[in-house]
């Protein structure tokens, strides 16, 4: 007999479209999405009553109310035999361990999947959504398996009728160990909190891009972080041109002269202080960006060109698909230009 896998679960927000079932493509397969908003109903991990969309704005972390999707899988597979889910556990044989571990592994995959497929319709959902005139879905972000509660493995047959229903499985959070913060951590938090000063903008921009990476769409992670290192350049720019009394107009400059003369100020504040020039930046601009290429001193911002700069360039101008090894490369190149820019003074 074959049957129709499908995965429920309880976002935890809500979105505001008709109960029903939605067609999808992803990845070239069919699925079919439900949508159920829970009204007057609370669950072990969110513990809330729902309603209309009242008290707090856009439904933010679903303290307005909840959706439930069932993602259901066009594509059928064998009936497997489950009776062994059903035994008491006094009854279960080695082999019967061996089949549990195996299905948990089958429900895991189709879990993921379907956190994928619900991204899309969220992804969707979001875009199309910004045109409402009361309260745009902007607050609507990616779910992870880490996200989502109350997760049933589910098994319809060729009419979509259910003929399984699995049990709850563990909500993933609980599994996930409470830890500490260094000492250290808390108390710039605490020194933080008192200066009532704001984020600045390239650290809100790398937490931005370690999200995208967190949440797997990869495509945000060099934009953002292309944009705070510019970030990072026009400030140290500023500090350097204040610090050696630079008379020339530095508004029309380009980013590339900018680092170039962020090289040339710098080495001039460390020669007053007694430290040596470094060198990390071509001294002019007749090879346009390729001249970091030939840099013959410090690499970190030739790696921050080759690896984010580039890529971003690539992923914005030409379609690139952009894989995780090359986003976490683009943060990490990323995070190690910034400081060498930071650093450069000391």
């Amino acid at each position: 007999m074959l049957a129709h896998p499908c995965v429920r679960f309880v976002l935890p927000f809500c979105i505001h479209i008709p109960d029903g079932m939605y067609d999808a493509i992803v990845d070239k397969q069919r699925y079919q999405i439900g949508v159920v908003f829970l009204t007057n109903k609370e669950t072990p991990y969110t513990p809330m009553t729902s309603g209309g969309r009242w008290e707090i704005h856009h439904d933010a972390f679903g303290r307005t109310g909840n959706t439930e999707l069932s993602v259901v899988f066009s594509t059928p597979m064998e009936n497997p035999e489950l009776g062994v889910l059903t035994k008491p556990v006094s009854e279960i044989s080695i082999e019967d361990n061996q089949i549990l571990d195996q299905w948990r592994l089958t429900e895991e995959g189709f879990i993921l999947t379907a956190v994928k497929v619900s991204n899309r319709l969220l992804e969707v959902y979001r875009d199309q959504d910004a045109n409402n005139a009361g309260e745009p879905s902007f607050h609507i972000f990616p779910i992870t398996e880490y996200d989502i509660s109350n997760v049933r493995f589910c098994l319809l047959d060729q009419d979509y009728k259910e003929v399984f229903q699995g049990g709850l499985r563990p909500y993933f959070k609980s599994s996930l160990a409470l830890s500490g913060r260094a000492h250290e951590v808390i108390q710039n938090v605490k020194n933080f909190l008192l200066s009532d000063a704001p984020i600045p903008i390239w650290r809100i921009l790398l937490r931005h891009a370690q999200n995208w990476l967190w949440r797997a769409d990869y495509r945000l992670v060099p934009v953002e972080m292309n944009t705070a290192f510019e970030i990072v350049s026009d400030e140290m720019l500023t500090r350097y041109v204040g610090l050696m009394s630079y008379q020339k107009d530095i508004s029309r400059l380009n980013f590339l002269d900018k680092l170039i003369l962020i090289q040339r100020l710098s080495n001039d504040y460390r020669k007053i202080s007694g430290k040596p020039p470094l060198v990390w930046a071509p001294s002019d601009n007749r090879n346009g960006w390729d001249g970091f290429l030939s840099v013959q001193g410090r690499q970190e911002i030739a790696a921050w060109y080759q690896h984010c700069y580039l890529l971003r360039n690539e992923a914005v101008h030409k379609g690139l698909v952009v894989k995780k090894t090359y986003a976490e490369t683009a943060i990490l190149v990323t995070e190690a230009a910034i400081e060498f820019l930071r650093n450069l003074g000391k």
